[in-house]
Protein backbone atom coordinates (compact mmCIF):
# COMPACT_ATOMS: atom_id res chain seq x y z
CA UNK A 1 0.00 0.00 0.00
CA UNK A 2 1.62 3.45 -0.69
CA UNK A 3 2.01 6.20 1.77
CA UNK A 4 3.45 9.62 2.62
CA UNK A 5 5.89 10.59 4.91
CA UNK A 6 7.37 13.54 5.55
CA UNK A 7 11.35 14.70 4.74
CA UNK A 8 14.17 13.79 7.37
CA UNK A 9 11.17 11.50 8.59
CA UNK A 10 11.61 7.13 7.88
CA UNK A 11 8.40 4.87 7.31
CA UNK A 12 8.80 1.45 7.29
CA UNK A 13 7.63 -0.45 4.24
CA UNK A 14 6.17 -4.08 4.42
CA UNK A 15 5.87 -7.28 2.45
CA UNK A 16 5.39 -11.14 3.03
CA UNK A 17 4.91 -14.27 1.47
CA UNK A 18 8.32 -15.12 0.81
CA UNK A 19 11.37 -16.95 2.09
CA UNK A 20 13.73 -13.88 0.83
CA UNK A 21 13.58 -10.22 -0.53
CA UNK A 22 15.39 -7.92 -2.28
CA UNK A 23 14.43 -4.47 -1.75
CA UNK A 24 15.18 -1.34 -4.55
CA UNK A 25 16.61 1.12 -4.36
CA UNK A 26 18.45 -0.03 -1.76
CA UNK A 27 20.52 3.36 -1.21
CA UNK A 28 17.63 4.98 1.07
CA UNK A 29 16.87 1.67 2.94
CA UNK A 30 18.45 0.50 6.06
CA UNK A 31 17.86 -3.14 5.41
CA UNK A 32 17.27 -3.97 1.52
CA UNK A 33 17.06 -7.74 2.03
CA UNK A 34 14.65 -7.60 4.93
CA UNK A 35 10.56 -7.74 4.73
CA UNK A 36 10.01 -4.97 6.39
CA UNK A 37 13.17 -2.18 6.02
CA UNK A 38 12.97 0.93 6.98
CA UNK A 39 12.70 4.24 4.04
CA UNK A 40 14.46 7.37 5.04
CA UNK A 41 13.73 8.34 1.08
CA UNK A 42 15.09 12.45 0.02
CA UNK A 43 12.41 12.56 -2.64
CA UNK A 44 9.70 10.80 -3.92
CA UNK A 45 10.28 6.81 -4.94
CA UNK A 46 8.85 4.16 -5.75
CA UNK A 47 10.28 0.76 -4.12
CA UNK A 48 10.60 -2.06 -5.75
CA UNK A 49 10.73 -5.78 -3.93
CA UNK A 50 11.74 -8.78 -5.56
CA UNK A 51 9.85 -11.74 -2.95
CA UNK A 52 11.20 -15.46 -3.35
CA UNK A 53 9.71 -17.94 -2.29
CA UNK A 54 11.01 -21.50 -0.65
CA UNK A 55 10.32 -23.39 -3.78
CA UNK A 56 12.26 -20.35 -5.51
CA UNK A 57 9.38 -18.66 -7.55
CA UNK A 58 9.79 -15.28 -7.14
CA UNK A 59 7.53 -12.38 -7.50
CA UNK A 60 7.88 -8.65 -7.81
CA UNK A 61 5.66 -5.79 -6.36
CA UNK A 62 6.09 -2.57 -5.44
CA UNK A 63 5.05 0.78 -2.99
CA UNK A 64 4.96 4.43 -4.05
CA UNK A 65 6.45 6.30 -0.84
CA UNK A 66 5.30 10.48 -1.49
CA UNK A 67 7.62 12.61 0.32
CA UNK A 68 6.00 15.56 1.83
CA UNK A 69 8.26 18.97 2.43
CA UNK A 70 6.02 20.96 4.51
CA UNK A 71 2.69 20.76 6.96
CA UNK A 72 -0.61 21.27 4.53
CA UNK A 73 -1.66 24.46 2.52
CA UNK A 74 -5.28 24.18 2.92
CA UNK A 75 -7.83 25.18 0.25
CA UNK A 76 -11.29 25.49 2.04
CA UNK A 77 -14.01 27.67 0.14
CA UNK A 78 -17.04 29.59 1.65
CA UNK A 79 -20.65 29.46 0.43
CA UNK A 80 -24.13 30.78 0.69
CA UNK A 81 -27.26 28.42 1.63
CA UNK A 82 -30.85 29.21 2.18
CA UNK A 83 -32.48 28.79 5.50
CA UNK A 84 -33.49 25.00 5.80
CA UNK A 85 -30.87 23.88 2.95
CA UNK A 86 -28.10 21.58 2.84
CA UNK A 87 -24.69 22.61 1.53
CA UNK A 88 -21.64 20.81 0.88
CA UNK A 89 -18.21 21.82 2.29
CA UNK A 90 -14.99 21.30 -0.12
CA UNK A 91 -11.66 21.69 1.44
CA UNK A 92 -8.22 20.24 0.13
CA UNK A 93 -4.70 20.43 0.12
CA UNK A 94 -4.07 17.69 2.68
CA UNK A 95 -4.23 13.71 3.01
CA UNK A 96 -6.37 13.55 5.92
CA UNK A 97 -9.71 15.73 7.13
CA UNK A 98 -11.07 16.05 10.33
CA UNK A 99 -14.02 18.46 11.16
CA UNK A 100 -14.60 19.77 14.54
CA UNK A 101 -18.22 19.47 15.87
CA UNK A 102 -21.07 21.88 15.09
CA UNK A 103 -24.67 22.45 14.61
CA UNK A 104 -25.93 20.96 11.05
CA UNK A 105 -22.64 18.48 10.75
CA UNK A 106 -23.05 15.06 11.18
CA UNK A 107 -20.15 13.50 9.22
CA UNK A 108 -17.40 14.66 10.38
CA UNK A 109 -14.29 12.61 8.31
CA UNK A 110 -13.72 13.55 4.93
CA UNK A 111 -12.92 17.00 2.70
CA UNK A 112 -16.84 17.24 1.39
CA UNK A 113 -19.07 17.01 4.54
CA UNK A 114 -22.63 18.06 3.70
CA UNK A 115 -24.35 20.39 6.22
CA UNK A 116 -27.66 21.96 7.82
CA UNK A 117 -26.29 25.51 9.38
CA UNK A 118 -29.35 26.71 11.50
CA UNK A 119 -27.30 30.05 11.01
CA UNK A 120 -24.43 31.54 9.71
CA UNK A 121 -21.48 30.08 11.15
CA UNK A 122 -17.75 28.77 10.93
CA UNK A 123 -17.25 25.04 9.98
CA UNK A 124 -13.70 24.08 11.53
CA UNK A 125 -11.31 21.56 9.47
CA UNK A 126 -8.15 19.95 10.93
CA UNK A 127 -6.00 19.30 7.41
CA UNK A 128 -3.18 16.56 8.04
CA UNK A 129 -0.30 15.64 5.96
CA UNK A 130 2.65 13.02 7.22
CA UNK A 131 4.23 16.52 7.92
CA UNK A 132 1.66 17.80 10.36
CA UNK A 133 -1.61 19.50 11.04
CA UNK A 134 -3.15 22.31 9.96
CA UNK A 135 -6.67 24.21 11.36
CA UNK A 136 -8.87 25.88 8.78
CA UNK A 137 -12.49 27.18 8.36
CA UNK A 138 -15.09 27.34 5.73
CA UNK A 139 -17.93 29.96 6.45
CA UNK A 140 -21.48 29.11 5.56
CA UNK A 141 -23.58 32.11 4.88
CA UNK A 142 -27.38 31.52 5.85
CA UNK A 143 -29.89 33.40 3.57
CA UNK A 144 -33.33 33.92 4.68
CA UNK A 145 -35.75 35.58 2.42
CA UNK A 146 -38.85 37.90 4.73
CA UNK A 147 -41.07 38.25 1.53
CA UNK A 148 -44.18 41.04 2.23
CA UNK A 149 -47.12 42.20 0.24
CA UNK A 150 -49.77 44.80 0.53
CA UNK A 151 -52.21 46.32 0.90
CA UNK A 152 -55.07 43.41 1.78
CA UNK A 153 -57.89 45.96 0.12
CA UNK A 154 -61.58 46.59 -0.09
CA UNK A 155 -62.37 48.38 -3.34
CA UNK A 156 -65.26 49.34 -5.57
CA UNK A 157 -65.97 47.43 -8.63
CA UNK A 158 -64.04 48.86 -11.71
CA UNK A 159 -61.47 50.84 -9.65
CA UNK A 160 -57.91 50.14 -9.94
CA UNK A 161 -55.35 48.87 -7.18
CA UNK A 162 -51.93 48.78 -6.98
CA UNK A 163 -50.31 45.70 -4.82
CA UNK A 164 -46.47 46.08 -4.16
CA UNK A 165 -43.98 43.09 -2.48
CA UNK A 166 -40.83 43.65 -1.09
CA UNK A 167 -37.97 41.84 0.65
CA UNK A 168 -35.92 40.53 -2.28
CA UNK A 169 -34.61 41.03 -6.02
CA UNK A 170 -36.85 39.00 -7.64
CA UNK A 171 -40.66 38.85 -7.72
CA UNK A 172 -43.58 36.30 -9.64
CA UNK A 173 -46.45 37.17 -9.03
CA UNK A 174 -49.84 34.80 -9.20
CA UNK A 175 -52.24 34.34 -10.73
CA UNK A 176 -51.63 37.74 -12.70
CA UNK A 177 -48.53 37.65 -14.07
CA UNK A 178 -46.12 40.24 -13.36
CA UNK A 179 -41.76 39.78 -12.60
CA UNK A 180 -42.14 43.73 -11.29
CA UNK A 181 -42.07 44.38 -7.45
CA UNK A 182 -45.86 45.80 -8.06
CA UNK A 183 -49.47 44.93 -9.51
CA UNK A 184 -51.43 47.17 -11.38
CA UNK A 185 -54.92 45.64 -11.14
CA UNK A 186 -57.61 47.67 -13.69
CA UNK A 187 -59.89 47.02 -12.63
CA UNK A 188 -59.29 45.37 -9.78
CA UNK A 189 -60.84 41.64 -9.79
CA UNK A 190 -61.47 40.05 -6.13
CA UNK A 191 -58.93 37.56 -5.48
CA UNK A 192 -56.06 36.11 -3.25
CA UNK A 193 -52.48 37.31 -4.97
CA UNK A 194 -49.35 35.57 -4.18
CA UNK A 195 -45.73 36.80 -4.89
CA UNK A 196 -42.96 34.83 -4.87
CA UNK A 197 -39.98 36.63 -3.35
CA UNK A 198 -36.10 35.47 -4.24
CA UNK A 199 -32.79 36.62 -3.56
CA UNK A 200 -29.53 37.34 -5.69
CA UNK A 201 -28.68 33.36 -4.71
CA UNK A 202 -32.45 32.26 -5.74
CA UNK A 203 -33.35 31.82 -1.56
CA UNK A 204 -37.26 32.53 -1.97
CA UNK A 205 -40.21 33.11 0.36
CA UNK A 206 -44.66 33.37 -0.61
CA UNK A 207 -46.38 36.61 0.48
CA UNK A 208 -50.10 37.29 -0.13
CA UNK A 209 -52.38 39.87 -0.23
CA UNK A 210 -56.18 39.67 -0.70
CA UNK A 211 -58.39 42.27 -3.09
CA UNK A 212 -62.17 42.31 -2.00
CA UNK A 213 -64.86 44.35 -3.66
CA UNK A 214 -67.96 45.81 -2.29
CA UNK A 215 -70.98 45.64 -4.03
CA UNK A 216 -71.77 46.81 -7.06
CA UNK A 217 -74.42 49.28 -6.66
CA UNK A 218 -77.25 50.52 -8.76
CA UNK A 219 -79.28 53.13 -10.12
CA UNK A 220 -82.75 53.49 -12.56
CA UNK A 221 -83.81 56.69 -13.52
CA UNK A 222 -87.92 56.61 -15.08
CA UNK A 223 -89.21 59.58 -16.83
CA UNK A 224 -91.74 60.48 -19.94
CA UNK A 225 -89.71 60.02 -22.91
CA UNK A 226 -91.94 62.18 -25.27
CA UNK A 227 -92.77 66.14 -24.04
CA UNK A 228 -94.38 68.78 -25.90
CA UNK A 229 -92.46 71.99 -26.32
CA UNK A 230 -93.04 73.88 -22.61
CA UNK A 231 -93.74 71.18 -21.04
CA UNK A 232 -91.98 69.31 -17.72
CA UNK A 233 -91.57 65.78 -16.05
CA UNK A 234 -91.06 64.54 -13.19
CA UNK A 235 -87.61 62.36 -12.98
CA UNK A 236 -87.59 59.53 -10.70
CA UNK A 237 -84.02 57.44 -9.74
CA UNK A 238 -84.43 54.68 -7.25
CA UNK A 239 -81.35 53.31 -5.25
CA UNK A 240 -79.54 53.52 -2.09
CA UNK A 241 -77.19 56.22 -1.83
CA UNK A 242 -76.81 60.57 -2.86
CA UNK A 243 -77.75 61.54 -6.36
CA UNK A 244 -76.28 64.27 -8.96
CA UNK A 245 -78.33 64.27 -12.02
CA UNK A 246 -76.84 66.86 -15.05
CA UNK A 247 -76.94 68.17 -16.92
CA UNK A 248 -78.48 70.69 -14.33
CA UNK A 249 -79.69 73.82 -16.00
CA UNK A 250 -83.03 72.79 -16.83
CA UNK A 251 -84.01 70.59 -13.44
CA UNK A 252 -85.32 71.57 -10.52
CA UNK A 253 -82.95 69.68 -8.21
CA UNK A 254 -79.49 67.94 -8.87
CA UNK A 255 -79.44 65.78 -5.38
CA UNK A 256 -82.72 64.98 -5.08
CA UNK A 257 -83.90 61.52 -6.40
CA UNK A 258 -87.09 63.11 -8.28
CA UNK A 259 -86.36 66.47 -10.11
CA UNK A 260 -88.78 67.73 -12.61
CA UNK A 261 -87.06 68.62 -15.95
CA UNK A 262 -88.37 71.67 -17.99
CA UNK A 263 -86.33 70.73 -21.59
CA UNK A 264 -85.94 73.37 -24.71
CA UNK A 265 -84.45 70.52 -26.61
CA UNK A 266 -84.43 67.11 -26.55
CA UNK A 267 -82.06 66.31 -23.63
CA UNK A 268 -80.13 63.18 -21.96
CA UNK A 269 -80.17 63.34 -18.25
CA UNK A 270 -78.15 61.01 -16.41
CA UNK A 271 -77.70 60.28 -12.65
CA UNK A 272 -75.08 59.31 -10.85
CA UNK A 273 -75.77 57.31 -7.32
CA UNK A 274 -72.82 57.10 -4.93
CA UNK A 275 -73.62 54.32 -2.00
CA UNK A 276 -72.22 54.77 1.57
CA UNK A 277 -69.12 52.79 0.39
CA UNK A 278 -68.35 55.63 -2.29
CA UNK A 279 -69.24 52.95 -4.90
CA UNK A 280 -70.86 55.32 -7.90
CA UNK A 281 -73.72 53.49 -10.43
CA UNK A 282 -75.00 55.69 -13.97
CA UNK A 283 -78.24 55.50 -15.62
CA UNK A 284 -79.28 57.63 -18.16
CA UNK A 285 -83.05 58.85 -19.63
Amino acid sequence: EDTAVCLVNSVPLAAQGGASYLWSPASSLNDPTSPNPVASPLDTTMYTVLITTAQGCMVTDSMLVVVQTTVPVPIVNDTVVCLGDNAQLHAQGGDSYLWQAAPGLSNFLGANPVVTPPTSMYYVVQVGNSCGVVLDSAFVEVRQVVADAWPDTLVCPGEAVVLHASGGVGYAWSPVSSNADSLVLDPAVASDYSVVVSDDVGCTDTAFVEVTLFPQPSVTVLGAADLDYGESTMLQASGSGTFIWSPDSSLSCTTCPDPVASPITTTVYTVQLTDTNGCRATDAV
